[in-house]
């Protein structure tokens, strides 16, 4: 934005050439004449500092912009925070999010509303019914169960477990099971990821630390299994900080399904566990696991820009960016 002295020298060159006044390029305030375009210089400073500051109030890409004006022409705060006393960059992330959620939907601008309002990286995966698979699928065979109706599936996750969420070998605790890596083409990645769990002839789990430190704190985890052949029933949770194992019996078979739970951590004891639980000779291919805290305000705000047929998973983003 040009200064005072800039819009003077500007003004002093619009003046005709004539012994009247002196039409050199200096303005060095000496005389009557430097003085009056001195003066009449203020006036353009100020509209161009007053067009700045309109632009800045009117475009909500920093905190400098007029948040209340802003709320009220995107109907903020919403049911996700209006009894949250959220801070300024809390509401501005809100406000993009809104503005940015307009318009047509595809994967890369749903990504880009949903990174506004966490103002983090979000993996969003595009997770249609998988291909059919000869050996696998048969014909009549239901492509299109009830894990696979999403257009897309946002991970949006942290990873506490120690490493990629594809392996197994590193990190968790084994009884009873026997991992080998890179057994099979992972559903998240299309690669040979995907690490076999082997159960022995009795009882036997694998669990691993979710890290979280607060009691009571609401834990969401996800894991995608497949059998390497036949029907098996697994039990899939959390062990929570007193020991107690909450979960779901699954019954899995030679397509992958994705499976969660979403649970308080519970009281007492140190930290909270997932686990994957069974009992016989039986063998899983696994993939993706993960889990982290729950975060209840985003996942209200980005449901509300999902599309129709879309399912969202939203929880808090790891350091390791998966």
């Amino acid at each position: 934005m040009p200064t005072q002295a800039e819009h003077q020298a500007l003004l002093k060159k619009l003046l005709p050439e004539g012994p009247a006044w002196n039409s050199s390029d200096e303005t060095d305030g000496t005389t009557a004449l430097d003085g009056l375009l001195s003066a009449l210089s203020l006036e353009p400073e100020r509209v161009d500092a007053a067009g700045e500051e309109l632009i800045t109030l009117t475009i909500p890409d920093s905190l400098d912009c007029d948040l209340d004006a802003w709320e009220r022409l995107c109907g903020l705060p919403d049911a996700c925070n209006e009894e949250l006393d959220l801070d300024d960059d809390q509401r501005l992330a809100a406000i993009q999010g809104k503005l940015r959620g307009r318009g047509g939907v595809n994967r890369s601008h749903l990504q880009e509303v949903l990174e506004a309002f966490r103002g983090g990286t979000v993996l969003l995966l595009d997770r249609r019914t998988p291909g059919f698979e000869v050996g696998t699928n048969g014909m009549g065979y239901g492509l299109y169960g009830d894990q696979w109706f999403a257009t897309w599936l946002c991970e949006y996750i942290t990873n506490d477990l120690t490493g990629s969420p594809d392996v197994f070998q590193s990190g968790w605790t084994l009884a009873n099971v026997t991992v080998t890596a890179n057994q099979f083409g992972s559903p998240i990645t299309f690669s040979q990821t995907a690490d076999r769990l082997d159960f022995g002839s009795g009882a036997g789990y694998i669990e691993h630390s979710i890290g979280v430190g607060e009691e009571n704190s609401l834990i969401q985890g996800s894991i995608w299994l497949r059998s390497v052949s036949g029907d098996h029933s697994v039990q899939f949770g959390i062990v929570q900080f007193d020991g107690t194992f909450v979960s779901t019996t699954y019954n899995i078979g030679t397509t992958w399904a994705r499976l969660s739970f979403r649970e308080l951590s519970g009281l007492g004891g140190a930290s909270a566990k997932m686990r994957i639980a069974g009992t016989g000779a039986f063998s899983l291919y696994a993939s993706w696991a993960a889990a982290g805290t729950v975060d209840t305000v985003f996942e209200c705000q980005a449901q509300h820009q999902m599309p129709v047929n879309t399912t969202g998973v939203f929880m808090i983003l790891g350091e390791n960016g998966v």
